[in-house]
């Protein structure tokens, strides 16, 4: 293909990549317009009464207090990259109360109080979503005549099932790196299980309603149990990531290797430090020095196997576990590692690295810590070596010993 060939080729792909997202957030439009004339619909009904209406208002006033206990629990501060607060449980429960199409009308407040209140996603995004739920609110009504425990399990499956299916069609039709949080979000197990546990919650409270509706302030502790529950993962991942690089920090690191390394497998080990990293800062001040390092993780990130577990070990220096690699194949990432990272300007910069690599003893395959220590050692022979360079352990000899121990 010719230079000229392959440019309009990969703007012929650009554009249909723009019109994919046009259309993603077209379609959400679209169905958010539906939600809003069923609403209207549903108001115009000869048949609504105060009775149908007074669940749907009850119901609104209890997710404007659970988006307050979400914020609360987040210390007044918006985390964004957070599947769930609870959303779901609103809409799910007023189709099992409401009989009418009026369970629509939860949704559209709900969703506009939360964003009112600082959730600062894409507009279209949150519109799409409250779209969804919708949708997946209305699928599982039909299944709710009446408020048994086959029926709600029913109906949920069915509300879990439909919202998958609309997300992933959104996923899978925006654009591949904006919608990688959402791709990842729907491959997680954990993401059906919080799902679930909001649905019951919903479900509880909908059955509570239909006997003594007062005794559904009791249930007001439970709002904020739930919010803290579906905080966890996110104040946990919090704690184990570094903030300028995303990888894992030391500690988590460890505790990841060792879960991997439960399973008895050989593995290696490299140490890898920015050559005169203290020049980028000192010279180009420590805003570009964090961008290298965030840019370097990415090219790191990017060159490795899946099952390996990169971490920042501290400063400028990185850790990798190498599972079931041998001294060879270990020796052979490492290259690749080193080369891409040289050949690759980062943050504008060229940027190179020293490699310290040490592989374990196939029988041994839980010396964690002495494999890291051997590789420290590794990396400090090809910083000596000049730098830009991997070098595996060897084990020093007696006057290397004593210098080192000075």
């Amino acid at each position: 293909m010719t230079r000229c060939g392959h440019v309009l080729a990969l703007r012929s792909r650009h554009h249909l990549s723009v019109r994919f997202r046009q259309a993603t957030r077209g379609l959400q439009c679209w169905i958010v317009l539906l939600v809003l004339a069923a609403a209207a619909v549903a108001l115009r009904q000869p048949r609504v009464d105060l009775e149908q209406l007074l669940p749907v208002g009850a119901l609104l006033g209890l997710a404007v207090l659970d988006a307050e206990l979400g914020r609360h629990a987040e210390g007044g501060k918006v985390l964004q990259q957070r599947a769930h607060k609870g959303l779901s449980a609103w809409p799910f429960a007023a189709v099992a109360l409401c009989p009418s199409t009026l369970a629509v009308l939860i949704t559209v407040p709900t969703y506009a109080y939360v964003r009112w209140r600082g959730m600062r996603v894409p507009l279209f995004k949150w519109v799409g979503s409250a779209a969804l739920i919708s949708v997946a609110a209305a699928a599982a009504q039909p299944l709710l005549p009446t408020l048994t425990l086959p029926r709600l399990l029913a109906a949920g499956a069915v509300f879990i099932a439909i919202e998958a299916l609309c997300f992933a069609g959104c996923a899978l039709l925006g654009d591949p790196e904006d919608e990688k949080w959402l791709r990842a979000e729907l491959l997680r197990p954990g993401f059906y299980a919080d799902e679930a546990f909001v649905l019951c919650q919903a479900a509880v409270i909908a059955v509570v309603w239909s006997v003594r509706p007062e005794l559904v302030a009791l249930l007001l502790p439970s709002y904020a149990v739930l919010q803290r529950a579906l905080l966890h993962r996110t104040l946990r991942e919090a704690a184990e990531h570094d903030a300028k690089t995303g990888l894992l920090y030391l500690h988590a690191w460890e505790q990841r290797a060792r879960q991997v390394l439960a399973k008895g497998v050989p593995f290696s080990v490299l140490l890898v430090d920015l050559d005169h990293f203290k020049r980028v800062n000192d010279t180009h001040g420590h805003l570009v020095g964090d961008d290298v390092l965030a840019q370097s993780a990415a090219v790191l990130r990017g060159v490795l196997r899946p099952g390996d577990v990169l971490g920042r070990f501290g400063g400028e220096e990185f850790v990798v576990l190498l599972p079931g690699a041998d001294a060879h194949e270990a020796h052979a990432i490492a290259e690749r590692l080193r080369g891409t990272l040289a050949g690759t300007p980062v943050a504008g910069l060229p940027v190179t690295a020293s490699f310290g690599l040490y592989a374990s003893d196939p029988v041994e395959p839980d010396r964690l810590r002495e494999a890291l220590t051997c590789a420290d050692l590794a990396l400090l022979s090809a910083k000596r070596d000049g730098r830009n360079a991997v070098r595996g352990y060897r084990p020093p000899l007696p006057q290397q010993r004593e210098s080192i121990a000075v």
